[in-house]
């Protein structure tokens, strides 16, 4: 946890996509729960939306989530 957040992402075919989400939106999170998250790779924002849309390219069933 960092300041009240947890992070969550999920694996997508450009890489990793996460996000710092607030403790309060803890129970809608139905993942695999981590006891560490991944090494930042320097990923901007503009990293994670296009990692992201990739999702649509390749389709949904990417199912790998990461949780700390």
């Amino acid at each position: 946890m960092f300041n009240g957040d947890f992070i969550a992402g999920i694996n997508t075919p450009k890489g990793p996509a996460t996000f710092h989400i607030k403790l309060k939106y803890w129970d809608l999170f139905n993942v695999i729960e981590l006891d560490r998250s991944f090494t930042y790779d320097g990923s901007s924002v503009e990293d994670v939306m296009d990692r992201l849309l990739s999702l649509n390219e390749y389709g949904n069933d990417n199912k790998r989530f990461i949780k700390k």
